[in-house]
């Protein structure tokens, strides 16, 4: 009888090593996923800060409408962009 308590135990702790591991808590393909979401989300990130570093340091007097606007219509392009990224990283 302790004999098939040890075999069981030993079964149970397998087991939960198992699911505990690698192979269901953290697969190389989610990482995978995440590291190339991460690339991807700094470069845009990157890229909206320049825009609107290029805001911060254009004189009060260069603001032009079409400017703004322009700036505008970039960052929902990089929102559009961001949004395909994703998606074609979570396929």
């Amino acid at each position: 009888m302790r004999f098939h308590k040890i075999k069981q135990d030993d079964a149970i702790k397998r087991f939960v090593d198992r699911l505990n591991s690698k192979e269901f808590v953290n697969p190389q393909t989610r990482v995978d996923i995440f590291q190339g979401m991460k690339v991807e989300q700094q470069q845009l990130f990157d890229a909206r800060v320049k825009l609107i570093e290029t805001l911060n340091e254009t004189h009060p007097k260069a603001l032009t409408k079409e400017l703004v606007s322009n700036i505008a219509d970039q960052l929902t392009g990089f929102n559009e962009e961001s949004s395909v990224v994703f998606d074609s990283l979570v396929e």
